[in-house]
């Protein structure tokens, strides 16, 4: 059992292991805080009826042409093109729809895993538009940048995987990296899968 004391808001009297304030009552005894602060009419037009902004609009027309291309069928390599991925590997992390080609990824497997197909991974995605090497190399680098580098971890991880359930051999995943001399930034994967790390 707790012990409390009532005692008056700003009153000073000895600290009690429950305080309870007695200056201000509803009708029904219970007490109630609010913040009252004063919106923009920008963002509170976004909760009226009959009102969409820009932005929400802007996300169903988005989302609309995610469906639209799990309709047609899109691969992950298709939807890449789509979504304006650029034949510039060093902007993969970077560009402005990636969380759209995650999303379609999942709405992909999705309706894969409904299909009795199999599902469609990120890395596959990736390494089948830009080549495993690029993709390696461009993670390697990429896990060095603080806005990318979680990121750059899941998918090297996600490819270290890929390789395992594949069962590559050490030789057949240092030829899939084109590893160019001592100082090749895919060496350092390289080493994370013969580790086992």
């Amino acid at each position: 059992m707790t012990e409390g004391k009532l005692i008056a808001a700003g009153q000073n009297n000895v600290p009690a292991k429950r305080i309870l304030r007695a200056d201000t009552k509803i009708a029904d005894d219970e007490e109630r805080g609010y913040l009252n602060i004063k919106l923009p009419e920008s963002i509170t037009n976004l909760f009226k009826a009959g009102t969409a902004s820009t932005v929400t609009s802007k996300i169903t027309a988005q989302d609309d042409q995610l469906v639209q291309m799990l309709k047609r069928g899109n691969s992950g390599e298709q939807t890449l093109h789509a979504l304006r991925f650029t034949d510039d590997v060093n902007n993969v992390l970077t560009n402005a729809n990636m969380n759209r080609l995650a999303t379609y990824i999942g709405m992909l497997n999705e309706a894969n895993r409904k299909a009795g197909k199999p599902a469609v991974t990120m890395i596959e995605t990736l390494t089948t538009r830009y080549g495993t090497a690029p993709i390696a190399r461009m993670l390697a680098e990429a896990k060095q940048v603080a806005g990318t580098s979680t990121l750059a971890k899941n998918l090297e991880g996600a490819l270290i995987n890929t390789w395992r359930l594949e069962r590559k051999s050490n030789q057949e995943v240092f030829k899939l990296l084109e590893i160019k001399g001592v100082h090749d930034p895919n060496l350092v994967i390289y080493g994370a899968f013969k580790l086992g790390v």
